[in-house]
């Protein structure tokens, strides 16, 4: 009877070592998963973000900096017609976060009546940004900025001195 209970002792040992295994492992490739795909959502969580910090202190790492590229905003654009196939592009874009954030590509995407692209151009803080930041400076919180974008070789979206396509807005 002795060997019975110490069989059975054993093996519900064995199981729940084995459980604790699958349960860590299986916690471990979830946060490694959503640290792949969802990386931002997962540094941004208000829940999440506090602990990252704490951890990132106490093993002296660092975290990337907090970026929620949606709470950008373009105000007070405006297309003026430079030559037959130029266009200069002065825009206004707002930080709508309630935290500071690395300053954001900026891409604007001509499209025609059936919302295809035509004309796509990116433009990074270096070229729209006058001086360019340096790699550690952010967009404050509720601040703006004023950019000047040229276009050049742009003819397919200009008739007559007026952009006669569409055009979308994406901060990258």
């Amino acid at each position: 009877m002795d060997k019975d209970n110490k069989n059975k002792s054993s093996s519900w040992k064995s199981f729940i070592f084995w459980t604790l295994i699958v349960i860590v492992f299986s916690v471990t490739l979830t946060i490694q998963a959503m640290w792949f795909w969802q990386r931002d959502v997962f540094l941004q969580n208000s829940h999440i973000r506090p602990l990252l910090v704490k951890f990132c202190y106490t093993f002296l790492c660092t975290l990337p900096p907090t970026r929620d590229v949606s709470r950008f905003q373009m105000k007070n654009y405006v297309f003026h017609v430079i030559s037959n196939n130029s266009l200069q592009l002065e825009a206004i874009f707002i930080n709508k976060a309630s935290f500071p954030q690395a300053y954001p590509d900026l891409q604007i995407t001509f499209i025609d009546i059936n919302d295809n692209s035509i004309i796509k151009k990116r433009f990074t803080p270096l070229e729209y940004l006058q001086p360019p930041p340096d790699k550690t400076r952010q967009m404050r919180a509720g601040a703006s900025v004023h950019v000047k974008l040229d276009f050049m070789d742009m003819e397919k979206v200009i008739d007559d001195n007026k952009v006669v396509e569409g055009y979308r807005f994406e901060f990258l």
